[in-house]
């Protein structure tokens, strides 16, 4: 045969890809092997190989095939899901290859999603009725989709005296005795289910998510993951899933478990909204209102998704869309207090208290018992010993049947009235046991803190941290600003807000995130050696998503927590980026974290003294890590001297950022931004020297911190640190 003229490719393709349709896969593959044999970079040629491969059944030649044509064309979505569906038919070790060639590919997550969906087996099919008539089965079902759990409860009950092995029936009379209030019955009634079918997905997923509305969340997980490796495709169970990991504080992990659930058409309201709440939580107001967007298009919208849009534009400084759909959501719940309080929680960031004030104070009046708006409220408001609203909590904190984290909420709000009112005396007699409840909530794990601080140290021990700028890194030039919670990281962030040339973004998380996936990749483990070229890449990364963001700003901040644990990454991420580090005196920061209640979930070594001494040590372990590795690397602005002199340190401030000094920055305080930290209302009054030293009126309550501070200060002393 003669060799092939290149000009007849396309010719010879079209031919190849007729045969194809018309089911002549013999002719087709003639066809595309001579025209690979002269161009093997053809994509859509492999591509067509593959899936003539897929279609005479050879599934691992066909995963090559697609393999070479997504190397070539990673962009192209059909290649991918051709490639999973091939894989799917390879077994587990093709599987395998294509998630990893899909990572490296950072597709974009619906299409993750899809080839994840793809990969995952068939559902198993539903338990046995254990001679049950369909008919009867539905009736109980129809019965239940109405709330009528009385009827329900009895239908189920007559069918299974008559067919007591009938694991569906067991699973619809717990669902019944559920709605009716009869927990023990409803739990009895789930694991007779069970145990007649340990194979039954829907009736593990269905006890999964009675124990986390139980409060039994890892319990409740187990139940939930145990369902999802029988039936890897039940939407149902990944959704109570990603609720159950919310819950536990697990915000990414919630995220993608709600994700996976949207991807196998498990498209609730539920699910939706704690996607939505996880991506707010993240700081991703835009990926929220899109996750909102099937909602909010509804006749009659949920509230908490009315909600949920007022605060995704707020976090987007969309401030007047965010009051409207404040008051829109007020209108559209006249009788609730949720859109009170976020309008007023709107109010209070924006620094217009007394509006926040009578705000707040109508959405107590609605639901005196809801300790929440009480504890927000008491962020920007100064307490008085005639203030009726002191009385009322206290009230509400005797009642037995103020519980849980709504108990916690009016403890933390307590507290803090009995220091406006100078009761210091009192302040731990509330805040001791709301500090308690919290951290049985959500449990500090502190071996995966040290795991992760030493995976950071280990990837990072062997790159050259010096001055310079490794090729291919981006020119951006933002501002961070890193510290331990509490430090005076907002009041810094502030000052620089103040010049002319920064925007403020805040806890942006973009530049640590960006770091964050560099060493543990996305799947939160440990990956591979770093490379320069991978940490240019994630330098552009977090510069494409910092101007997405704020496309206008000169200068932005990011005051992300957490970006200490970074800093020589970001380094060289970002070589022309300004590095700040806050530190204050650890009692005074530490302290100051025991008093305030941070996002459930987040920041959990902050509800216990022991827990936070230990992360302590361990910011000082990664800080000194950095410190020997880039010194001068990084600016530091110590608080305390910053109060006792406000503009040397701003403006030596305003020079480590490559800024020129302007007389507005010891203006910071006059700011109109919205603010959305715990420092919302410190960092609208002039710098003042109260917060200084006020450990030393609870040394007695929090003496075993103090020793432990003392001792790690003494340990770094005797080394030279």
């Amino acid at each position: 045969m003669l060799p092939l003229n290149p000009a007849r490719i396309p010719a010879l393709y079209r031919e190849a890809v007729n045969h194809l349709a018309a089911g002549r896969r013999a002719e087709a593959r003639a066809l595309l092997e001579r025209i690979l044999a002269v161009n093997p970079r053809f994509a859509e040629a492999q591509f067509q190989l593959g899936r003539v491969a897929l279609a005479e059944g050879k599934p691992d030649e066909a995963c090559a095939a697609f393999a070479r044509a997504a190397a070539l064309k990673p962009d192209e979505a059909a290649i991918w899901r051709s490639w999973a569906e091939a894989a799917a038919k390879g077994g587990a070790a093709a599987s395998a290859e294509l998630l990893r060639a899909a990572r490296k590919a950072r597709l974009p997550e619906p299409l993750m999603r899809q080839v994840e969906a793809a990969l995952a087996p068939p559902a198993r099919p539903r338990p046995s009725t254990g001679g049950a008539p369909p008919e009867a089965l539905k009736a109980i079902v129809a019965a239940l989709e109405k709330d009528r759990f009385a009827e329900a409860a009895a239908k189920a009950r007559a069918l299974l005296a008559r067919y007591p092995s009938s694991a569906p029936a067991h699973a619809m009379l717990a669902a019944a005795e559920g709605g009716l209030g009869r927990l023990e019955a409803a739990e009895a009634a789930h694991r007779k289910a069970i145990a007649l079918a340990p194979d039954y997905a829907e009736g593990r997923a269905n006890f999964g998510r009675f124990l986390v509305e139980r409060g039994r969340l890892e319990e409740g997980i187990a139940e939930l993951r145990e369902a999802i490796r029988l039936s890897p495709r039940l939407g149902l169970a990944w959704g109570h899933l990603a609720l159950a990991l919310e819950r536990m504080g697990k915000t990414d992990a919630a995220a993608e478990a709600a994700k996976r659930a949207l991807a196998l058409g498990a498209d609730g309201a539920e699910t939706r909204l704690v996607l939505a709440r996880c991506q707010m939580a993240q700081a991703e107001p835009e990926p929220a209102l899109k996750t909102l967007a099937p909602l909010l298009s509804a006749k009659a919208p949920p509230l908490e998704a009315l909600l949920l849009r007022a605060e995704a534009l707020a976090l987007l400084d969309r401030t007047d869309e965010a009051i409207a759909a404040c008051d829109a959501a007020i209108g559209a719940a006249p009788d609730s207090p949720a859109p009170l309080a976020e309008k007023a929680r709107l109010m209070q960031r924006l620094g217009r208290f007394d509006e926040a004030e009578a705000l707040f104070r109508a959405a107590i009046a609605k639901a005196p018992e809801d300790g929440r708006a009480f504890r927000i409220f008491m962020a920007s408001h100064r307490a008085t010993a005639d203030d009726p609203l002191i009385a009322e909590m206290e009230r509400r904190w005797e009642d037995p049947a103020i519980t849980g984290m709504n108990r916690a909420e009016f403890g933390f709000a307590l507290a803090k009235a009995m220091e406006d009112i100078g009761a210091h005396d009192k302040v731990f007699t509330y805040l001791r046991p709301a500090n308690a409840i919290i951290r049985a909530r959500y449990p500090f794990d502190r071996e995966a803190l040290r795991r992760d601080l030493d995976a950071i140290m280990e990837a990072c021990a062997a790159l050259d941290f010096s001055p310079r700028e490794i090729e291919g890194a981006s020119d951006y030039a933002p501002i961070f600003v890193a510290g331990l919670p509490r430090s005076g990281t907002t009041l810094v962030e502030s000052i620089l807000a103040a010049h002319s040339a920064v925007t403020a973004g805040g806890e942006l998380g973009l530049g640590r995130g960006a770091a964050a996936r560099l060493v543990f990749g996305t799947g939160g483990k440990a990956t591979a050696p770093l490379t320069e070229a991978a940490i240019a890449a994630a330098g552009r990364e977090a510069e494409a998503a910092m101007r997405a963001r704020f496309p206008a700003a000169l200068r932005l901040t990011d005051k992300s927590v957490q970006t200490h644990n970074f800093l020589g990454l970001i380094r060289l991420m970002l070589p022309r980026a300004a590095l700040v580090v806050v530190e204050r005196d650890p009692r005074d920061s530490l302290l100051s974290m025991y008093r305030n209640l941070f996002a459930f979930g987040r920041h959990r070594y902050a509800y216990d003294l022991d827990d936070l001494a230990f992360y302590w040590r361990e910011y000082r372990r990664i800080m000194r890590f950095w410190r020997e590795r880039m010194p001068g690397g990084y600016h530091v602005v110590r608080y305390e001297d910053l109060v006792a002199d406000p503009e040397a340190q701003a403006r030596a401030l305003i020079a480590a950022c490559g800024l020129e000094w302007e007389d507005a920055c010891l203006d910071f305080h006059k700011t109109k931004r919205r603010v959305d930290t715990l420092s919302l209302h410190q960092v609208r009054q002039p710098i003042y020297r109260s917060s200084m030293k006020a450990w030393e009126r609870y040394a007695d309550e929090i003496a075993p911190l103090l020793e432990a501070i003392e001792e790690i200060e003494a340990e770094e002393a005797a080394h030279g640190q």
